[in-house]
């Protein structure tokens, strides 16, 4: 496989975006946390209205790239300059930094379609290949997500008043909670405490018959 999906937490991360048009704009939808930097000579009027760290520059020798990208844990290169955009990515190749290279599948990082619920993401990509689809199997998949989002909080709280560290033990018995149909009704209903208890009985059940 030639790409791994990874979480990154967006408070410790530094990104620098070339760029300051339409596609730079729908690449911040990515880094909300994160500590953002983004270059360009102009900036929509999205950008302009994000509290964000904006440089007005134009970029045309590698010394203000170097300049721009010492600090950064990820670089997106999102100008509308294919000269420009090549050589920021010769760069950051040179010096070792991820980076995206927008709709170019010489990316060392490109971005899954995602939706987040309650802690619950849900990342589709078809490897850079056809974002279309990865957009649209999200959406379809999105309210699904969305249901089972709600039984998170409960779903922790079961799995702290577990009595045992025994991983195997515990994966058995949320395996076997899954499938169970009563449960998710309480959880579709909102009654949670109802959820709660129901999988504690099993729980307790479980290890009775041990």
């Amino acid at each position: 496989m030639a790409y791994v999906p990874i979480l990154l937490d967006m408070e410790k991360i530094n990104v620098v975006i070339f760029g300051g048009g339409k596609v730079a704009s729908r690449k911040l939808e990515y880094f909300k946390g994160a500590n953002i930097t983004v270059i360009s000579e102009n900036f929509t009027s999205e950008i302009n209205g994000k509290n964000i760290k904006k440089i007005t520059k134009k970029i045309d020798v590698d010394d203000d790239i170097i300049n721009y990208i010492n600090d950064a844990d990820l670089v997106i290169i999102a100008t509308d300059n294919r000269k420009i955009n090549s050589m920021i990515m010769d760069v950051c190749e040179k010096y070792k930094k991820l980076f995206n290279l927008v709709d170019d599948r010489r990316s060392k990082v490109i971005f899954p379609a995602f939706k987040e619920y309650n802690g619950i993401i849900l990342a589709i990509s078809t490897s850079g290949r056809v974002p279309a689809l990865s957009s649209y199997l999200r959406d379809k998949l999105s309210n699904q997500i969305k249901e089972y989002s709600k039984s998170l909080q409960t779903l922790e709280k079961i799995r702290k008043s577990l009595n045992t560290h025994n991983q195997e033990k515990r994966r058995k018995f949320f395996h076997m909670l899954f499938k169970q149909n009563r449960f998710w009704e309480y959880i579709r209903n909102e009654n949670y405490d109802e959820a709660f208890e129901f999988a504690i009985s099993m729980w307790r059940d479980m290890n009775v018959s041990d």
